[in-house]
C-alpha cells in the first residue's frame, strides 16, 4: 500500500466515542469505573489506551466492543455495522481469554472464519500464517488447557486477527509474554494494521506504545 493511500486511509474516521462513562452497577450514585473520554478511532490506525492500573481501560474496551454499555454517552459509528456484529466487524481479545476449551488451538484460531465465511477466504493459510506469527505451529493440535497463559494469550490474539476485522480490541496483549513473544505480538499487531484493521489496544507495555500511531490517555476517575 502506498504511503498516500495509507494516509488517506486514516483520515478516515471508523467511529467516535462521545463522554462515554460507566459506574459500577450501572446505579446513577456509584462510584465511576470509567470517566467520561471522547475520542475518534480513524480507520486503519494503531491506537493505545494508557493510564494506570484502575483509570477503567478494561472497562473502555468493553464499551467499545458492544460486550458492556456506557452509563453515559454513546458510541457512533461511521461505517455500516450489524446490530449483532460478527468476528468480521468487531473482535476481542480480552484478559480472560474466553478459548473454547472443547477445540483444539488450530480451530479456536479458525472458528471466526467458519462462522462467516467469505469465498475469498482460505482460514488454513490464514491460520497456518498467525500461528507462524505468533510462534504456535507448533502447538496447533494441542488443547488450550495444555497450553501455558502467555501461548494460550497469544492464540486469543491469533483469533482476533484471523477474519481481517474492521475493529481489534486488544487488552493488555502483551501482559503475559516473555521479551521474545513480546516483538512477535507487536509485529503481529502492527501488521494487522497495516492490513486495514483499526487496532485499539489497551496496554501498559513502553514498546507497544511506541509502536503505536498515536496514544489516548485514560484518566482515573
Amino acid at each position: 500500500m502506498s504511503a498516500a493511500v495509507d494516509r488517506d486511509r486514516r483520515s478516515e474516521r471508523l467511529l467516535s466515542a462521545h463522554a462515554v462513562c460507566r459506574r459500577r452497577d450501572h446505579r446513577p450514585d456509584a462510584p465511576m469505573l470509567l470517566a467520561p473520554h471522547s475520542f475518534d478511532l480513524a480507520r486503519g490506525e494503531l491506537v493505545a489506551f494508557a493510564g494506570p492500573s484502575g483509570s477503567g481501560k478494561t472497562t473502555l474496551c468493553m464499551v467499545l466492543a458492544g460486550w458492556d454499555r456506557p452509563d453515559e454517552g454513546r458510541i457512533e459509528w461511521h461505517v455500516p455495522v450489524p446490530s449483532s456484529p460478527t468476528w468480521r466487524h468487531v473482535a476481542v481479545a480480552p484478559q480472560r481469554l474466553a478459548l473454547w476449551p472443547e477445540l483444539d488451538v488450530h480451530d479456536n484460531i479458525a472458528m471466526p472464519v467458519w462462522l462467516d465465511p467469505r469465498s475469498d477466504d482460505d482460514p488454513e493459510e490464514r491460520v497456518a500464517e498467525l500461528a507462524e506469527r505468533l510462534d504456535l505451529t507448533h502447538l496447533l493440535r494441542r488443547a488450550p488447557t495444555e497450553l501455558s497463559f502467555g501461548e494460550q494469550q497469544r492464540v486469543a490474539i491469533a483469533r482476533a486477527l484471523v477474519a481481517r476485522p474492521t475493529l481489534v480490541i486488544l487488552d493488555e496483549p502483551t501482559g503475559h509474554q516473555d521479551q521474545l513473544h513480546t516483538a512477535d505480538v507487536i509485529e503481529t499487531i502492527v501488521a494487522a494494521r497495516d492490513d486495514a484493521s483499526t487496532v485499539a489496544v489497551a496496554s501498559h507495555d513502553d514498546d507497544l506504545l511506541a509502536a503505536t500511531d498515536r496514544v489516548i490517555t485514560i484518566e482515573r476517575p
